[in-house]
C-alpha cells in the first residue's frame, strides 16, 4: 500500500516582483548569478586596476568587465556589488615608499617587511631617528583650483613596536597650496592590523601643488615602528578602492552596470522600486539606479541628493513630477533599505521603515528604455558604494508593505 505525500512548496512566490538582483555573491561571481528575476545585466568596466575584498579579507583584483561583489574586510561579511566612479591614482610607488620618488625626514624605510592586505609581501617597515617631523612625503604637482583631494594609505604597527604615546603621534597630512592644511591624527587608532586611513584637503583658487606626508612620527616615539603599505592621493571628498601604481599613474575606470531588456518593467504604468545598500564615504549626487529614456526628461530614479539624503525622483518630458527626500542623512558604511511606489497621481517613499513623503500629482513617464543599476539615466553619477539588492514590482504596493519591506 503506497503513502500519499505532500509536497512541499515553501513560501509563495509574488508573481508582481518581475526583477530582483541578489548581489550578495561570493567574489568571482559572474553578473548573471546575481539576476533571481528577470534579465541578467550587463557590466563593463573598462580597465583591470579594480580592487575589492573576498570573504577570506584578501585584497584582490578584477579584470576588465569583471564585477566586483566586496567584502567586509574585518568580518568577511558580503558586502554586494561595489560600483564606483573613474579615479585616478595621483602617486606613483604606491607600495614603494623605499624608492627614491619619496622623499624622508628622520626616517629609515625597509622595503618587503611584511605580508600586505592583497596577501604579498610588500608592506614596507617605517622607523624614526626620534626626531620632529618623522616622515616620507611626496609633492602632488598639476592639481586642479577649488578641488578636494584624498589621501589614503593603509598602516600597521609592525612587531615590537612601542605604542603611539598620542593621536598626534602618528598622523596623515597635507599641506602646501591648499585652503587650509589638514591632518588625521591616528596614534591611537594604528593596531598591529592593517587598517586604510584617510584624509581629506581642499586646493585653493591658484595651486601648483601640494605635499602629501604619510607616517608622521613626532618626537618622543622613537619606539615606534610602521608597516606602511598602498599610498593613493585621488580627486575627490573620500578615498575609493585603492589602485596599484608604480612607474606611472594609474586610473580605475567607471564601474557600469545595466539593461536595454526591460520586458519585465509595467512601461507606463504602476511600480515599485526597492534597494538595500551602503556606502563607505558619504557621495552626494549618487545614483542607486535609474530607468529613463537616456537623458534626464524622462526618467525615474533613486538617488543620495547633494544634502546627503535619499531621493526619489521622477520626470515627464522634463517636467518634475516627483521629487521625495529622505529626512535622515546617509551615514558611511550604514546599510539603508529604501523603497518608492508610484501610479497615477499616486506616489510614496519609504527608508527604513519611515515614510518619507507622498504626491497625489503624478503624471508617469513614458518612452523608458534603458536601467542602470548604482548610476544615473547617462551611465554616469555613479553610486560609489556597495548595493545588496534591487527588486521590482509591476504594480503600485501598498505603503504598509513599503513600511515591511524596509524596516
Amino acid at each position: 500500500m503506497s503513502t500519499l505525500r505532500r509536497r512541499r512548496t515553501g513560501a509563495r512566490i509574488d508573481p508582481t516582483c518581475t526583477f530582483s538582483q541578489f548581489f550578495e555573491l561570493p567574489a568571482g561571481s559572474p553578473i548573471t548569478a546575481a539576476a533571481k528575476r528577470g534579465p541578467a545585466l550587463t557590466f563593463t568596466r573598462d580597465s583591470g586596476d579594480a580592487t575589492y575584498f573576498d570573504k577570506n579579507a584578501l585584497l584582490i583584483k578584477a579584470a576588465v568587465d569583471v564585477p566586483r561583489f566586496d567584502h567586509d574586510p574585518a568580518t568577511g561579511a558580503s558586502l554586494g556589488l561595489l560600483i564606483e566612479v573613474a579615479r585616478t591614482n595621483l602617486l606613483l610607488r604606491s607600495e614603494e615608499f623605499d624608492n627614491a620618488y619619496w622623499s624622508k625626514n628622520g626616517t629609515s624605510v625597509t622595503a618587503n617587511q611584511a605580508v600586505a592586505p592583497d596577501g604579498t609581501t610588500t608592506a614596507d617597515l617605517f622607523t624614526a631617528d626620534d626626531g620632529v617631523n618623522d616622515s616620507a612625503f611626496r609633492v602632488v604637482a598639476g592639481v586642479d583650483a577649488d578641488s578636494d583631494y584624498t589621501l589614503s594609505v593603509w598602516i600597521a604597527l609592525a612587531p615590537g613596536s612601542d605604542t603611539p604615546a598620542a593621536d598626534g603621534n602618528v598622523n596623515l597630512v597635507l599641506f602646501g597650496d591648499l585652503v587650509a592644511t589638514v591632518s588625521n591624527n591616528i596614534g591611537s587608532d594604528v593596531t598591529s592590523l592593517f587598517q586604510r586611513f584617510s584624509v581629506t584637503g581642499t586646493t585653493n583658487g591658484a595651486p601648483t601643488n601640494f605635499t602629501a606626508q604619510v607616517g608622521l612620527i613626532q618626537s618622543g616615539d622613537s619606539g615606534v615602528k610602521l608597516l606602511v603599505w598602498g599610498a593613493q592621493v585621488e580627486k575627490g571628498s573620500f578615498p575609493t578602492s585603492y589602485i596599484s601604481t608604480t612607474s606611472s599613474t594609474v586610473t580605475r575606470s567607471a564601474d557600469v552596470c545595466s539593461t536595454t531588456d526591460l520586458s519585465w518593467f509595467n512601461a507606463d504604468g504602476p511600480g515599485t522600486f526597492y534597494v538595500q545598500a551602503s556606502q563607505p564615504g558619504v557621495a552626494p549626487n549618487a545614483f542607486l539606479l535609474a530607468i529613463s529614456d537616456g537623458t534626464s526628461n524622462n526618467r525615474i530614479v533613486m538617488l543620495q541628493n547633494g544634502v546627503n539624503k535619499t531621493q526619489f525622483f521622477m520626470a515627464d518630458g522634463g517636467d518634475t513630477q516627483v521629487g521625495l527626500n529622505d529626512l535622515v542623512d546617509w551615514a558611511a558604511d550604514t546599510e539603508k533599505k529604501a523603497a518608492f511606489a508610484f501610479a497615477t497621481n499616486d506616489a510614496a517613499s519609504y527608508t527604513d521603515g519611515t515614510q518619507t513623503g507622498t504626491d497625489s500629482s503624478v503624471t508617469l513617464p513614458s518612452g523608458l528604455d534603458v536601467f542602470y543599476a548604482g548610476a544615473g539615466e547617462t551611465g554616469a553619477a555613479q553610486w560609489n558604494g556597495h548595493i545588496a539588492q534591487i527588486r521590482y514590482w509591476d504594480v503600485r504596493k501598498s505603503n504598509a508593505f513599503l513600511q515591511s519591506i524596509t524596516a
